[in-house]
């Protein structure tokens, strides 16, 4: 477990509407809409911190994990499943990432999803960047 504080005067955000096309992939790809390139203001390094909300749907027996990166490389924790052997209606599903001792400057924030080779899906999904 960890704790702190994070100032943040900006927002950044990205939204998809409606659903997007099934993610079927084993490996992470990124999720279509769900990037943005934030610019990290002053001299010090700060945090980011990333939301994400989105309802998620997939069949039986398969799950749908999500990746943040920045910059391309993966942030902790790496693997956050959002569904899993649903086989219903989507329901609605967060999850969120912090990352501490950012540099000032611009840097691409990506979602990524993957299954376990079913097609799954999100759909109305809405990505927050806190930052300085």
């Amino acid at each position: 477990m960890s704790q702190g504080s994070c100032p943040s005067a900006k927002v950044d955000f990205a939204s998809v509407d409606g659903i997007g096309d099934p993610i079927s992939s084993t490996t992470y790809v990124n999720v279509p809409g769900l990037n943005r390139v934030i610019n990290i203001k002053g001299t010090g390094k700060s945090c980011v911190v990333i939301q994400l909300s989105t309802y998620a749907f997939i069949g039986t027996v398969d799950v749908i994990d999500l990746q943040a990166t920045m910059g391309g490389v993966a942030l902790a924790p790496l693997d956050q499943q959002v569904t899993g052997n649903d086989d219903t209606y989507g329901s609605q599903h967060s999850a969120a990432w912090v990352v501490t001792g950012v540099s000032p400057g611009k840097h691409r924030i990506r979602i990524k999803a993957h299954t376990l080779g079913g097609d799954g899906y999100l759909g109305d999904a809405v990505m927050s960047i806190f930052h300085r």
